[in-house]
């Protein structure tokens, strides 16, 4: 599925602060086995923090293939130096994230975007 282009950041926000545990995601897309999402925390009445979320798997499969690895490994560190924190998860999934204001979540994504190779 290509990634989205428009980001509902009023929805977000909403949504974040109807839901019982004060988050909402919505995913945008993604580009080969990397995905991309965003996001809003409802922190306290007045304060949302916003999200952008990249899900680059490991592997792409149950054979180590060196190639992809490296690959994999450049998306990671071009996330890495763009801001966003990589997150190692049990099922050997790294969660990059970026924490932003609303405000400027379009144009973050955007940029997200082209550092997957989206763009």
């Amino acid at each position: 599925m290509k990634p989205s282009a428009e980001i509902d950041i009023s929805r977000l926000e909403r949504e974040a602060g109807a839901f019982e545990h004060g988050e909402a995601y919505r995913a945008m897309g993604r580009l080969g086995d990397v995905r991309i999402g965003v996001g809003a925390r409802h922190l306290a009445p007045d304060e949302t923090v916003f999200f952008i979320e990249v899900v680059v798997p490991f592997t792409s499969g149950p054979r180590a293939d060196l190639e992809d690895l490296e690959k994999r490994l450049r998306t990671l560190r071009r996330l890495e130096e763009g801001g966003f924190t990589p997150t190692l998860q049990e099922d050997g999934d790294f969660v990059c994230e970026l924490l932003g204001r609303g405000e400027d979540l379009q144009r973050e994504y955007e940029r997200a975007l082209t550092l997957i190779g989206a763009r």
